[in-house]
């Protein structure tokens, strides 16, 4: 992994945007660029920090285990079981005359509330599956972590939404279309397991007329943003409803979200990664350590769901 991925693994300034990714992508290296996958490309095409640009799209990162983002603009609390399912706007013209350049931001289609990482950063929601809780799954709220946590957590999840990208891609050439249809495949996978998790909470809404903003509204291509006004989409709502047996959602503490990035490590072989520094083989015999010592997945996550009532 290099120090420009590493610097760059928080994205706590904000999203990535089509534009970045199909830029990235067209000056990814070489030594990568048009090959078949192989397991010793897997942590390359993991670290590499112009490919995890597309992690941005992938809320799958293990399993079944997904990270969703949400809007908490004035009260919305809306998740979309897509992250192609929001706006983007950008007055300002990017590269091949696209309006996609440097000052793009993401937009709620059903609030019209712009996405703020310090206002819906801490809420990004994960659901993992736990047949043993009540609903047969867990939710819980990324939480608040101090500066330095909060980049090692967000490094840690880009590698495993990296690993998880990467097995879709097996076998197959790296380019913008590949690597979009194998986000594609991902999403469309995600989206169907959160509805039948979900239930009743996921509820069809159409995205909102777009005039009050004087910026002009981008997409690249469907699978990545919405691209007009009145398309239908499934979201799903934190908002308490008092008719919902659910119980509520706890906010991770920084040891428990370690402990869930540790379990869904161990879905994958870190090991074939050949790190080139001190920092990054340290970060990953740290990573490989603490898998060997995990229980059961299962049990692991047990422990999370019953011992969140203490945070």
């Amino acid at each position: 992994m290099t120090s420009a991925f590493r610097n760059k693994a928080d994205l706590s300034r904000g999203r990535s945007t089509p534009y970045k990714l199909k830029h990235a992508l067209k000056t990814v290296d070489k030594k990568l660029e048009g090959r078949d996958m192989k397991m010793e490309d897997a942590m390359g095409f993991v670290a590499n920090k112009r490919v995890a640009k597309a992690t941005d799209w992938v809320i799958e990162f293990a399993p079944g285990c997904f990270l969703i983002y949400g809007c908490r603009a004035d009260g919305c609390e809306t998740y979309p079981l897509k992250s192609s399912y929001w706006y983007i706007f950008n007055n300002e013209e990017g590269e091949d005359g696209t309006f996609e350049g440097p000052k793009s931001f993401w937009a709620c289609a059903v609030c019209l509330g712009r996405f703020k990482y310090g206002e819906s950063g801490p809420f990004r929601l994960f659901s993992l599956p736990l047949p043993e809780a009540k609903e047969g799954f867990y939710l819980a709220y990324w939480g608040n972590h101090d500066e330095s946590a909060n980049a090692k957590l967000s490094q840690q999840m880009m590698i495993l939404k990296g690993a998880t990208l990467y097995e879709e891609m097996r076998g197959k050439k790296i380019t913008f279309d590949t690597v979009l249809q194998a986000v594609d495949i991902l999403a469309e996978r995600a989206e169907i397991e959160l509805a039948h998790r979900l239930g009743d909470r996921v509820s069809w809404v159409t995205s909102q007329p777009v005039g009050k903003f004087s910026t002009k509204l981008y997409c690249e291509d469907q699978r990545l943003s919405l691209p007009f006004a009145g398309k239908r989409f499934q979201v799903f709502s934190t908002k308490k409803d008092p008719e919902a047996d659910l119980d509520d959602i706890p906010m991770l503490t920084t040891d428990r979200l370690q402990t869930i990035l540790d379990t869904c490590a161990a879905f994958f072989d870190l090991s074939t990664y050949d790190a080139k520094g001190p920092s990054d083989r340290k970060m990953i015999w740290n990573i490989t350590e603490r898998v060997k010592n995990l229980k059961i997945v299962d049990e692991v996550l047990k422990t999370i769901a019953s011992s969140s009532s203490d945070a």
